[in-house]
């Protein structure tokens, strides 16, 4: 306690004091106090006066709390109320104590406590209410609300931070809203608080208002979602996260789409390396890109000879860029998905996330179905782009000709249909997530534990960079990961350090799983016929190094 009184103490103490000397004004009822403030919108959310309608604090070492504090801030503005988000790291007592209504949306951490950037907050709302200004009501002007987020498996301290600062608050004399929500990540956290969130507005009386206020906002033809297209989420943008642990939150949430195993939505990615690639050319036969990918823990991957490696690849920066310059949209501009209430939800990538990342990592801007044409020909300004993509979407001989035989990229549609308009948000409801690319692992595990090999058939070398033909996505995709890898050994080199602890590998890993071979090699006193080409020669290689390891006293005749 001495530490913190050293670090907040005197601050903390010393602005109350302060506060103390400013003339207290009678509340006023919420209705009255939102009136007041209506039509003044922040929609970066943060950085407002406190003299704004209602502040929102979050305490937050991942990120969910700063989230639902995004969430509630978006809400409010559909509703026409101006309120501000504010980081509990800079929390202000001289401000605190003259704004009229406190939300807090606050996790737990460790031992029921509060979270790093609510330290400051905690030790000050501690002080008020062991001091005798516990007596004096210095929060009577102000209502507050309280969401609590925790987590249920932590039976002995669920809420608690949360609970503890809803009665404080109201300790110091402050109005309670509504009963503390009590979120739970165990179970459904976006459920409890969408009820949480309901209930406060009708608590601050916007129960009387139409909740169609939220779809109206969609005015423009490009923020209109296709007529057979469900809502499943709105899109909002928000700052670049603040909490401490986010980038943790991020990296456990970063899986990608398992479309074969069980019914999981995620997958955990095998921790797998890029280790070398090498391009391959025997004419007249098609190149072949040899890529070894090294397992960062062998004990935790394994694999036999011929199964087969189920990669999601990744869009280049240079496909991202493209599609944000012809649809007009930020590649830095963080973004948050809120669900839409009684539709089933689940995160299809990290949230909040860039723009960037998102047609980088998640969404599948290589090959484009007729389905997606159809529903971006909604989305065309001109009649010539519109007749086209809707011949494209009906008729499958034009469809062949034009789009699937030629390679045809989400790219490469966007240039030949430039009037094509669409918002984020339509977007992320009409193309498909990342679609899963499957490669015979030419490699045999009982040789090589820690390598996974694979060949790989790749056009020309000089395709690899046409973003408006799909044909080279695989490698340019490997190529790249070479690049930044080849960037990383440099960047290491430069600082003088050992290779072995220092070169960042987390920029040319790879998300993989690996699908079992239906196949097997027979008795090793059974002959093995084997035809292939090109990199068809993939699993007879895995076939033949598994023969020469269950064969190693026998004698073999191999003709090639």
């Amino acid at each position: 306690m001495s530490i913190l009184t050293n670090l907040f103490g005197s601050v903390s103490l010393r602005k109350v004091r302060s506060s103390r000397r400013n003339p207290s004004v009678a509340p006023m009822s919420l209705r009255e106090q939102f009136s007041m403030n209506r039509g003044h919108h922040n929609h970066s959310g943060r950085e407002v006066s406190p003299q704004s309608a209602m502040v929102i604090y979050f305490g937050s070492q991942t990120g969910r709390s700063e989230a639902l504090a995004n969430r509630l801030n978006q809400s409010a503005l559909k509703y026409g109320y101006v309120c501000a988000i504010k980081d509990l790291y800079k929390f202000d007592p001289d401000d605190f104590v003259k704004e009229s209504i406190a939300i807090f949306i606050v996790s737990t951490y460790i031992n029921g406590g509060a979270t790093d950037n609510a330290a400051h907050f905690n030790f000050w709302i501690n002080a008020q209410t062991e001091a005798e200004s516990a007596k004096k009501n210095i929060l009577r002007a102000q209502q507050y609300a309280v969401f609590a987020s925790g987590d249920s498996k932590y039976a002995d301290t669920f809420n608690q931070f949360g609970i503890a600062i809803d009665n404080k608050m109201h300790l110091l004399g402050a109005k309670r809203i509504l009963p503390c929500g009590m979120g739970d990540a165990n179970t459904n956290l976006d459920m409890d608080y969408a009820t949480w969130e309901g209930s406060l507005w009708q608590a601050i009386g916007t129960h009387n208002l139409s909740l169609s206020l939220i779809e109206n906002a969609r005015l423009s033809k490009r923020r209109m979602l296709p007529t057979d297209t469900k809502l499943q989420f709105s899109v909002i943008e928000v700052l670049q996260p603040r909490s401490i642990d986010f980038g943790t939150r991020l990296k456990k949430q970063e899986k990608a789409k398992n479309h074969i195993a069980s019914n999981s939505v995620f997958f955990d990615a095998p921790p797998l390396i890029l280790d070398s690639v090498d391009y391959v050319v025997s004419d007249p036969k098609s190149a072949v890109l040899r890529v070894d990918l090294t397992i960062d823990d062998p004990t935790k991957w394994t694999y036999q000879g011929a199964d087969t490696l189920v990669l999601y690849p990744e869009n280049s920066l240079a496909t991202a860029e493209a599609i944000a310059t012809a649809l007009k949209f930020k590649l830095s501009q963080y973004v948050q998905l809120i669900p839409v209430a009684n539709v089933p939800f689940k995160h299809p990538f990290p949230s909040p996330c860039t723009v960037q990342d998102i047609l980088t990592k998640y969404y599948e801007c290589a090959t484009v179905s007729q389905a997606v044409i159809k529903n971006l020909a909604q989305y065309s300004k001109e009649t010539k782009d519109n007749d086209l993509l809707n011949q494209l979407a009906s008729d499958s001989i034009m469809y062949k000709t034009k789009v699937s035989d030629t390679k045809l990229s989400l790219v490469g549609l966007l240039k030949l249909c430039p009037s094509i308009e669409i918002s984020l948000e339509v977007f992320l409801h009409v193309i498909p997530f990342m679609q899963p690319r499957y490669f015979t692992i030419a490699s045999l595990h009982q040789l090589a534990l820690a390598t996974v090999s694979l060949c790989i058939r790749v056009p020309p070398k000089e395709v690899f960079n046409d973003i408006e033909h799909h044909g080279g996505l695989i490698g340019g995709y490997f190529t790249d990961l070479s690049i930044k890898k080849e960037k990383a050994i440099a960047y290491a080199q430069k600082s003088k350090t050992s290779l072995g602890t220092t070169v960042d590998t987390s920029q040319h890993c790879v998300q993989a799983l690996v699908f079992p071979s239906k196949f097997r090699v027979g008795p090793a006193d059974c002959p093995m016929i084997m035809i292939a080409t090109s990199s068809g020669f993939a699993p007879m290689r895995a076939l033949l190094q598994e023969r020469l390891v269950s064969t190693s006293k026998l004698q073999l005749l191999i003709h090639l």
